[in-house]
């Protein structure tokens, strides 16, 4: 990949073949949004959370680690409802953490 903000350093390894990073930012955000359950990861979490992004994106499962690591870079997401943030959040229809009666949810 060489589109922002990645710099294309790797020429032969495709992006849907390197298992997702799986920071404390991308943990935390996989929790609420119900992607996983797990609270510790390890490689095969990893593995499965690239799976889940290939559902929607094939060829490219990591093209939504940055936007959504930033989402916890920036503490647009404290992993439990802030009434400051959730509400406002372009998340909050999928987001376990948001109750019910705030926005409408996908979850059911």
């Amino acid at each position: 990949r060489t589109k922002f903000p990645d710099f294309g350093l790797y020429k032969n390894i495709k992006p849907n073949q390197i298992p997702y990073p799986a920071d404390v930012h991308i943990q935390k955000l996989a929790q609420v949004l119900g992607i996983t359950k797990v609270k510790s990861f390890r490689i095969h979490d990893a593995i499965a959370l690239t799976e889940f992004f290939k559902t929607l994106s094939p060829e490219d499962p990591l093209e939504y680690d940055f936007h959504l690591t930033r989402v916890g870079i920036i503490e647009k997401c404290k992993g439990k409802f802030d009434l400051e943030i959730c509400p406002n959040c372009q998340l909050n229809e999928v987001c376990l953490v948001v109750p019910r009666g705030i926005e409408p949810r996908l979850q059911g």
